[in-house]
């Protein structure tokens, strides 16, 4: 899931537009991986249609 719904953000701001400093310390980036490790605690969208609701609120926080 999680690959998907990083994909998901990269399609729709662009790979490079995915800024660190924009992502709460909790959810901590790993180098070696290049992935993002996410708390088991923070809900992680499954559908489409939840990953489009996350990334709205995403934006409206901006």
């Amino acid at each position: 899931m999680k690959k998907s719904l990083i994909s998901y953000l990269e399609r729709t701001f662009g790979s490079n537009k995915l800024i660190t400093s924009d992502i709460p310390e909790k959810y901590c980036y790993d180098e070696s991986t290049m992935f993002y490790s996410l708390p088991e605690a923070v809900f992680l969208p499954d559908t489409e249609e939840e990953i489009k609701e996350f990334v709205n609120i995403a934006k409206d926080k901006k």
